[in-house]
């Protein structure tokens, strides 16, 4: 959905620039509140995953705010004890966190993620869920 921002939100760009709004959302994709960790050392890493044909990230979860965006192809996250949930091409989500979860490509075809995580002081940007 493209959207042109009003005189005052696009007022510091040129005319001619189109700006869609992605997410804008004060809870995550499973209604928690976003809350932005308390570090001294703030740092944002952005990481382009492409997820070949039936591959996962494997079962794991976050400390941190994590944002991604579908660049291309059909992306599954499965969190447990919840129903699986699809995010397709241009689609943008807040990943929950404190929850294990795993970001599943069930298509034969690449999927490519970007994702951007909200860190710092070395807080790991996710953590894999022990084997029990």
């Amino acid at each position: 959905m493209a959207l042109l921002l009003s005189f005052g939100a696009n007022a510091q760009y040129s005319d001619n620039l189109l700006v869609e709004e992605l997410l804008s959302a004060d809870r995550n994709s499973i209604g928690q509140k976003i809350d932005f960790p308390n570090v001294d050392n703030a740092q944002v890493s952005m990481r382009k995953i492409t997820f070949p044909a039936g591959s996962s990230t494997g079962w794991h979860t976050h400390e941190i705010p994590v944002f991604s965006y579908v660049i291309s192809g059909t992306l599954t996250v499965e969190i447990e004890g919840m129903e699986p949930t699809e995010y397709s091409t241009g689609q943008c989500f807040a990943e929950s966190f404190g929850t294990y979860h795993q970001g599943v490509n069930k298509t034969d075809q690449d999927l490519i993620v970007l994702a951007v995580y909200l860190g710092g002081d070395d807080k790991p940007l996710s953590i894999n869920k022990p084997d029990r």
